[in-house]
């Protein structure tokens, strides 16, 4: 269902803006037949293997804002690992990312036999990334390509999952947006607690802050140096929140001894943490994820 079973058109493929004016061939159907998996189609993409150095992530939910990031963090802060985006185009509803292959092991894999030293490298290095990132700031809150906001907090759908929100302009914008959201989290005729949407419309700060948004031990890849080789999963990331980072690496793991690191290499906002966990918490009572 997701590689073409015919001859494509030039009509048929529509490229990420990043790949300018003359991108270059896409990956053919036999490269993406013969390919090897390396994670199974789940959540709506899979990962494959088409040649030592290349590497296809492609689903129906692999957007090419992605891409866009992936290609802005090259130009603005290059010594951030990513890995190298070689082509990023959609057919018929379904997106390729083609990219270098990172070459490695995934922290999660490797974490349990790190001693205290390796770790804190490990987490002073990701600290330099983040903040390196963290200093690229958009126009508005959403995808930097202009789409809607990737946050969690906008995809507890209770009856329509394809619901997009943003991007806003501005922060009170975002609040009612997220509002909408509570709302949509739940079934009609249930109620938001009056006090509970206050404290979201009367929540501040208008920074619009580069945020990866899923960024856990899966999603780094430590190389076979012992230095971090790159940090993977873009598909999560968009101008947010400045205390949203820290949020997302919360919510994206169960490992304590991971959670105690997460302040080493992002800014911690524990007072905003416990009013955006307990939202997220509160939209999920009734759509389950």
């Amino acid at each position: 269902a997701y590689f073409p079973t015919r001859s494509l058109t030039n009509s048929d493929i529509t490229f990420a803006l990043a790949m300018g004016n003359s991108p270059p061939p896409i990956v053919t159907a036999e490269e993406l037949f013969a390919a090897k998996s390396l994670r199974p189609t789940h959540l709506g993409s899979g990962i494959i293997q088409i040649s030592p150095s290349t590497v296809v992530k492609f689903g129906r939910h692999v957007s090419m804002s992605e891409a866009e990031t992936m290609d802005l963090l090259a130009r603005k802060v290059p010594h951030v690992p990513i890995p190298k985006l070689k082509n990023a185009y959609t057919i018929a509803g379904v997106g390729y990312i083609v990219m270098e292959y990172s070459r490695g092991n995934l922290l999660g894999d490797c974490w349990s036999s790190m001693g205290p030293v390796q770790r804190r490298v490990v987490a002073t290095q990701l600290q330099q990334y983040v903040s390196s990132w963290r200093r690229i700031r958009g126009p508005y809150f959403g995808t930097v390509n202009g789409g809607p906001c990737k946050e969690r907090l906008f995809n507890h759908s209770y009856e329509n999952a394809g619901k997009s929100y943003g991007p806003y302009t501005t922060r009170k914008d975002y609040n009612y947006g997220l509002v909408r959201a509570l709302q949509c989290s739940r079934p009609p005729h249930v109620p938001i607690a009056p006090s509970l949407e206050s404290q979201i419309m009367e929540s501040s700060g208008k920074d619009m802050v580069l945020t990866h948004g899923d960024l856990h031990m899966d999603n780094i890849v430590i190389g076979h140096d012992g230095e971090m080789a790159a940090i993977l999963d873009w598909g999560e990331s968009c101008y947010s929140i400045q205390e949203m980072e820290y949020c997302c690496a919360r919510w994206g793991t169960q490992n304590n001894e991971w959670q105690s690191y997460i302040p080493c290499f992002v800014p911690q906002f524990p007072t905003e943490f416990k009013f955006w966990d307990n939202l997220n918490n509160e939209m999920m009572v009734y759509s389950g994820i």
